[in-house]
C-alpha cells in the first residue's frame, strides 16, 4: 500500500468524524458537496492501520520491561522476601531463650505432670465402660502432650543437658498413651486412630534421633508403635509405600518377632501384593536373623567360655606319679 493512499484514508477517517451540521464555509473544498466531491467514508486500510499504531505503542512500552536483566529481577524478588519476612517478624517476634532457672521450672512442671498422665493411663485399663475408657484416654493425652510441650525442642529452644531426663520421659508417655488410644479406637473410629498412631510414630522417631542408648523396653515400644503403623495401612485407604517404610523403621528398632509377621491377620493382603510383598519377606528374614542373634548372645551370657591352659605352661607341674 502507498503512501499516498494511506493519507487520503487517514483524511476520509478525519472528515468522517466531523458534524454533520457543520456550515458549509468551515468545510474544505474537499468535503464540500458543492464542489462535486463527495465526502470519503472510512476505509478498512485505516483501521488496520489505527490498530498497527497502536500495537507498535504497546511494543514500546513493553520492550523495556522485558529487557530487565535476571540479576534485576533476583534482587527485586530478594527484597520483596525481605520486606515479607521482616513483617512477620514483626508480627511473631523470637522469644528469647529461657534462663537456667525458666528451663527448671519447665523441668519441675513437666515431672509434676507425668504421674498424671500415668495414673490416667492406669485409669483406662480398669474402666468399666468404653465410654469411661476413652475419657480417661483422652486426659492422659492431654496431660502427656502437655508435659512434653514443656521441654520441646525448638530451634530458640534446642534440647540441653538438664531437660534431655524430663523430654525423654514426656516422650515416651506420648508413644504409650497415642498407642493404646489407637488400639482402642481401631475398630471403632478408623481415622481418630489414623491420628494416634502416626503421632506414636512421630514421637518414636524424636525418641530414636535424640537418644542412641535406648533401653529395651523402650526399643519394645518404639517396635510396638511401628508394628502397628504397618497394621492401620491395611484399611481401605492404604498407602503400599507407607507401609514399606514402616517396615524398614520396625527392623531398624531390632524387631525380632518373625512369627508376629508371619500370622498377622491385617498383612494377608500384602504378602501377594507385588508393591509390598518383597518388602515383608525382607522384614521377616531381618527378625529371624535377630531373633538368632539375640539367641547367641544369651547362649555366651549363660555359658562363659572356660580358661584353656596352654599346653606347654611350664607354671602347670607334670604329675609325678604314684610315690614309692
Amino acid at each position: 500500500m502507498s503512501h499516498e493512499s494511506i493519507n487520503v484514508a487517514m483524511t476520509a477517517q478525519t472528515n468522517d468524524h466531523r458534524p454533520e451540521h457543520m456550515p458549509y464555509s468551515h468545510r474544505t473544498n474537499g468535503d464540500s458537496e458543492l464542489s462535486g466531491t463527495p465526502v470519503a467514508k472510512s476505509h478498512p486500510q485505516h483501521r488496520v492501520m489505527t490498530g498497527l499504531q497502536f500495537l507498535i505503542a504497546a511494543i514500546l512500552l513493553i520492550v523495556p520491561g522485558c529487557q530487565e536483566s535476571e540479576e534485576d529481577r533476583e534482587k527485586a524478588r530478594a527484597a520483596r522476601a525481605e520486606e515479607q519476612l521482616a513483617e512477620v517478624m514483626a508480627r511473631f517476634p523470637v522469644p528469647t531463650p529461657d534462663t537456667p532457672e525458666q528451663t527448671q521450672q519447665k523441668i519441675n512442671t513437666c515431672q509434676q505432670l507425668l504421674p498424671q498422665a500415668e495414673a490416667a493411663l492406669e485409669a483406662s485399663g480398669k474402666a468399666a465402660t468404653d465410654t469411661e475408657k476413652l475419657s480417661e484416654l483422652d486426659k492422659a493425652i492431654d496431660i502427656s502432650l502437655e508435659a512434653v510441650r514443656q521441654v520441646a525442642i525448638t530451634r530458640q529452644q534446642p534440647l540441653k543437658e538438664m531437660t534431655k531426663p524430663a523430654y525423654r520421659a514426656a516422650t515416651k508417655m506420648v508413644m504409650q498413651t497415642r498407642l493404646t488410644r489407637f488400639l482402642a479406637l481401631e475398630t471403632v473410629d478408623p481415622h481418630q486412630s489414623d491420628v494416634d498412631i502416626r503421632t506414636a510414630c512421630l514421637y518414636s522417631g524424636r525418641l530414636t534421633k535424640n537418644f542412641d542408648d535406648l533401653s529395651e523396653n523402650e526399643l519394645l515400644l518404639c517396635q510396638e508403635c511401628y508394628f502397628n503403623r504397618a497394621r492401620m495401612e491395611s484399611n481401605a485407604w492404604y498407602n503400599y509405600e507407607e507401609f514399606v517404610i514402616a517396615l524398614k523403621n520396625l527392623t531398624l528398632a531390632g524387631f525380632a518377632d518373625a512369627d508376629r509377621l508371619k500370622t498377622e491377620p491385617k498383612f494377608e493382603f500384602f504378602r501377594t501384593d507385588p508393591n509390598t510383598a518383597a518388602a515383608l519377606e525382607s522384614a521377616i528374614a531381618s527378625a529371624e536373623a535377630a531373633a538368632k542373634e539375640a539367641l547367641e548372645e544369651e547362649t555366651k551370657e549363660e555359658d562363659p567360655p572356660t580358661e584353656e591352659i596352654p599346653e606347654n605352661d611350664s607354671s602347670v607341674s607334670e604329675d609325678p606319679g604314684p610315690a614309692e
